[in-house]
């Protein structure tokens, strides 16, 4: 016959948890998501792209950058340069139809 141990976690879980107010806000706040215009500007990515890359070089404030690393990380974009790439192809097709 098999024997059976107390659970090893029962203990951890009945004990009483000090609840911490930012850590229970973050968990009850729903995540926003971003507006329906800055979607629409990312939402077509394009992983396949027949035409080759070159690097280019170009100036932003150092604001702008950081804000352009929190769009790339909460839309979960690979690159800052993947995301200006998409955003330049989708207001290019939407400001000429193509």
């Amino acid at each position: 016959m098999i024997e059976v141990k107390e659970n090893r976690f029962k203990k951890f879980a009945e004990a009483e948890v000090e609840e911490v107010p930012e850590v229970v806000e973050a968990v009850e706040e729903p995540k926003q998501t971003p507006k329906e215009t800055t979607s629409s500007l990312v939402a077509k990515l394009k992983s396949d792209s027949s035409e080759k890359k070159k690097n280019y070089q170009f100036t932003l404030q150092p604001s702008q950058r950081k804000k352009l690393s929190k769009i790339s990380e909460k839309l979960g974009i690979r690159s800052d340069s993947a995301l200006l790439g998409e955003m330049i192809d989708n207001l290019y097709d939407e400001v000429f139809g193509e």
